[in-house]
């Protein structure tokens, strides 16, 4: 990723996102690889949160297993007072299995259920609002949670609004 990274800022990027949450394992590695900016995918979140939520100090997270291992939410979120949670085991298996399902390219309906279902066993646990932070999770779109009544932010979302923000000139680096 630092190749790449360095590859794009000889080609005259003035910055970089990283566009998949799991990716950003290797954010300090591509960071120090360039000397322009990097927009990191998780404080963009956390700026949002903050800006528009800003009484929320619990959220829950909608990912693959890989974002709770590396604890990339925690990180950021934890010291601004965010407590995050994450779907049980067997939620977590469940969705795990969306994810793969939504990469092979299966949108349908029973992969929309299964995704409802975790969302409303997060809600069953004090969650109201969470964070999409998988872009497989991305690919089914508006329609999902439509049973659950748990508000979702997504991070792919977020971050693309900043990217456009920042190349406008709206927002600083």
């Amino acid at each position: 990723m630092a190749a790449m990274a360095q590859g794009l800022e000889a080609a005259g990027a003035d910055f970089l996102a990283i566009a998949c949450n799991t990716a950003h394992f290797y954010y300090e590695t591509v960071r120090a690889s360039v000397t322009i900016p990097v927009i990191h995918m998780v404080e963009a979140v956390l700026a949002h949160i903050r800006e528009h939520h800003p009484n929320c100090h619990k959220i829950g997270i909608l990912a693959s297993p890989a974002i709770r291992i590396t604890r990339l939410y925690e990180n950021i979120l934890g010291p601004a007072g965010i407590k995050i949670l994450y779907p049980d085991p067997k939620d977590q298996d469940r969705l795990f299995q969306v994810i793969r399902k939504v990469k092979a390219g299966d949108l349908g309906p029973e992969i929309q259920d299964q995704y409802d279902r975790v969302c409303g066993h997060l809600e069953k646990k004090g969650v109201a609002l969470a964070v999409v932070a998988c872009t497989e999770l991305s690919a089914l779109g508006r329609e999902s949670g439509k049973t659950a009544s748990l508000a979702c932010l997504d991070a792919a979302e977020i971050l693309a609004k900043r990217i456009v923000d920042v190349a406008k000139g709206v927002k600083p680096l």
